[in-house]
């Protein structure tokens, strides 16, 4: 258990780490770039939002929901743990926090490498940043078993593609964090290869923006086979794709096993 000195020396950097989000379980990271919300429902689109494709414009596209304008957000999270059973038991734990926080659901996947990427779904962004920047989160921080270091960004909603039930077998994840200049391109691409992405195992999948980084995209594909998702990722129509979006640094790739889900996600979209 961390010493209260310890811990208030935590929440320091936390709170130094992201100007505008204050970690969720614990966080260090880099600095950001204010960016704009996505339009309302019944607001004018941004010159990015009408020149991306949309979902029904593109038979490819059929099933991938647009949540660009309506509300709601994802919550990415890389921790780097010592006791991965440890840091289980301290994430269900923190279930009813993280309900508190808006969070509805979540993804939890475990990398080779030790370390653990969390995707939580947030019905409320406004009421997740005031709980994050609550009082509450130094008690939640010195529970037994949390992480030993921490990442965090949170991104907007913009396309997700789900199945019609939520798969019984095990899952595995590729999540992508990468910079992007060109965000229509990208969001294009990720419509017109949805074909792509099925013929790769991909039974789920969605296109994230960051909410501090206006250059920032996360991208999640949830299969059943992670070599066919490796694949994917080296596929030369997939490494295309990702060349449109305007930037030559190169993407950060996670590979890994999906240990934990929750299921109220899917009742949220379906």
């Amino acid at each position: 258990m961390r010493t209260r000195a310890t811990l208030l020396r935590f929440r320091h950097r936390v709170l130094h780490s992201l100007p505008a989000l204050p970690a969720l379980l614990c966080a260090a990271a880099c600095a950001q770039q204010s960016t704009e919300p996505p339009p309302a429902s019944g607001a004018t689109p941004t010159a990015a939002a009408t020149t991306a494709t949309t979902p029904s414009a593109d038979p490819a596209a059929v099933g991938v929901i647009d949540r660009r304008g309506k509300g709601g957000a994802s919550v990415f999270v890389g921790h780097m743990v010592s006791d991965f059973d440890g840091f289980k038991k301290f994430f269900e734990d923190g279930a009813e926090e993280r309900a508190k926080a808006g969070v509805k659901g979540h993804l939890l996947t475990r990398l080779s490498d030790g370390r653990v990427v969390v995707h939580l779904f947030a019905a409320d962004l406004g009421a997740l940043k005031m709980t994050l920047a609550s009082p509450g989160l130094e008690k939640y921080l010195g529970r037994p078993g949390s992480p030993d270091a921490s990442l965090i960004w949170l991104a907007y909603d913009e396309f997700i593609k789900l199945p019609a039930k939520p798969p019984t077998e095990p899952t595995f994840s590729l999540l992508l964090k990468l910079r992007a200049s060109d965000l229509p391109a990208l969001r294009n691409g990720f419509l017109e290869r949805q074909r792509l992405f099925a013929d790769y195992g991909v039974i789920a999948s969605g296109l994230h923006h960051s909410v501090d980084q206006a250059d920032l995209v996360f991208l999640h594909f949830v299969g059943t086979d992670a070599k066919k998702l490796e694949a994917l990722s080296q596929r030369p129509e997939f490494v295309a794709w990702l060349a449109t979006r305007g930037s030559t640094e190169a993407p950060q790739s996670f590979l890994g096993e999906d240990v934990s889900r929750s299921r109220a996600y899917y009742a949220d979209f379906n």
